[in-house]
């Protein structure tokens, strides 16, 4: 039984981290619908668009930097490769990261135009 405290006390933990993050990002509370309003299921269709918009803006956040960190990473083995198929694996991963990173971007541009004429 003791065996699972420390397993339980991190799983908490996470589970407050992702409750704080959906928070700070406007899913609950902030800018989108409050926890109030969920718990008494007090929200209407005016509220989807700012949800709507707080989710694409987090999680579209969330793509543009792992697409930077991406880059990064592919510029550090671009230039410690030393051997040439090292060398064209990270343009590889670096040519990925960028079309990640527009995709990431143009998304979330047309998202915004979609949810602005709404």
């Amino acid at each position: 039984m003791i065996r699972f405290t420390k397993p339980l006390f991190a799983l908490a933990a996470l589970a407050t981290q992702i409750r704080t993050t959906f928070a700070d990002a406007g899913f609950i509370g902030g800018n989108g619908i409050t926890e109030d309003k969920i718990r008494r299921g007090d929200f209407t269709f005016d509220d989807i668009p700012t949800v709507v918009m707080n989710a694409t803006n987090f999680f579209l956040g969330f793509a543009g930097t792992v697409a930077v960190m991406m880059i990064i990473y592919g510029a550090f083995r671009l230039s410690l490769g030393s051997v040439e198929s090292d060398k064209d694996t990270a343009k590889k991963i670096i040519g990925a990261a960028v079309i990640g990173f527009v995709l990431a971007v143009s998304s979330w541009a047309i998202v915004k135009l979609v949810m602005t004429n709404v």
